[in-house]
């Protein structure tokens, strides 16, 4: 390939790259502002209600939704620290520290998993509190047509 071609790609890439990680980063507020929501629409449902066993299932789905929003937050932060450490790795490769761009690059290994496993926990405590509130107002509806 030419050198022309070569820079056009990197480019590129470098390019696809930005937009790949901005399009994370709206991704994550988004789950974020759906998981608040979440959690604002069932405290208003419940604003009224009196203690019951009824109610069982909707805490439990508002505890994994506010792990959701927790784990959404830690999310943020671990992309943070992520940028951080691909910044310091770059610059012990650009000053030739070999140890320091290793350690950096293991670090990096054990944030990306971390990054990984907090996602897909994320996600499902959503999902599953979803279920579980679509679960509640069946439960609602089955106890106010034949339990009055």
């Amino acid at each position: 390939m030419e050198d022309d071609e070569i820079k056009k790609l990197k480019d590129r890439l470098h390019e696809n790259t930005n937009q790949f990680y901005a399009f994370r980063e709206k991704y994550t507020y988004y789950v974020l502002a759906i998981n608040a929501a979440c959690i604002g629409f069932a405290v208003s449902l419940t604003k009224d209600a009196t203690l019951s066993w009824s109610l069982v299932p909707l805490a439990i789905a508002l505890i994994l939704w506010m792990t959701s929003f927790y784990l959404g937050i830690k999310k943020l932060q671990i992309s943070e620290m992520i940028i951080g450490r691909t910044f310091n790795m770059i610059e012990a490769k650009l000053y030739n520290e070999p140890s320091s761009h290793n350690e950096h690059s293991k670090n990096l290994t054990i944030l990306y998993k971390k990054y990984e496993r907090n996602t897909k926990f994320k996600m499902t405590c959503f999902y599953i509190g979803v279920i579980i509130f679509i679960f509640w107002n069946i439960l609602n509806i089955y106890l106010r047509t034949f339990m009055k």
